[in-house]
């Protein structure tokens, strides 16, 4: 069901604050019609497919892209990514961060 059809589904977006400052932002990512498109969870565990590795590999890239940005824990689900990032404003000029609390625990148990 689209987002806009949820009935009383409303944004938790504040909608004078400036997102591109400088601090921590829980992200959440779906894709398309929230279709089940990165695997699928059997038994509890997400078995994750060739799509969710493009998405973690992307994810992982973001701080490699942007100097400004650190990133934290993330989650890959069968429709959706969730994820921490900070923006810190501090980088170097090749675009590696300066400072970081970046330790990427994560856990791929199989791809189906």
């Amino acid at each position: 069901m689209p987002y806009d059809q949820y009935p009383n589904c409303k944004t938790i977006r504040l909608t004078q604050y400036d997102y591109s400052q400088c601090g921590y932002y829980f992200v959440t990512v779906c894709s398309q019609g929230r279709e089940c498109v990165f695997g699928e969870i059997k038994n509890d565990v997400m078995y994750e497919n060739e799509r969710a590795r493009i998405v973690r590999e992307e994810w992982l890239r973001t701080a490699d892209v942007r100097s400004n940005v650190l990133l934290d824990e993330f989650v890959i689900m069968p429709n959706h990514i969730h994820g921490i990032i900070s923006i810190d404003g501090r980088g170097d000029p090749m675009g590696r961060p300066t400072s970081g609390f970046s330790t990427f625990n994560f856990h791929l148990v199989e791809r189906v």
